[in-house]
């Protein structure tokens, strides 16, 4: 749809992420995906096609999904710290 869509699905596969220019919804998420070296963003013009083979052939290694494994857990440990906090105000306020 317009605007992106979510890039996690990927990642959360091991894969990195390659996208068009619309990425507005998740400019944020897709440009810490960029700077970890796990989002592309392929051009509209005849590039394209180099692009997505130089991922195919050069980014689908065990770096890939290592990084990607990694920023995952640490998404998940940041859930799990901002739940402990949430749950530990609650209790505070009864």
């Amino acid at each position: 749809g317009v605007g992106g869509h979510t890039p996690w699905e990927a990642i959360c596969l091991g894969l990195p992420v390659m996208s068009g220019p619309d990425t507005q919804n998740f400019e944020t998420d897709y440009a810490v995906l960029r700077e970890a070296g796990l989002a592309y963003r392929v051009p509209k013009d005849g590039s394209s096609a180099q692009t997505i083979a130089h991922v195919v052939e050069n980014e689908l290694g065990s770096d890939v999904r290592e990084n990607a494994a990694a920023l995952v857990a640490n998404a998940r440990e940041e859930t799990d710290r901002l739940a402990r906090d949430l749950l530990n105000l609650s209790k505070a306020d009864q």
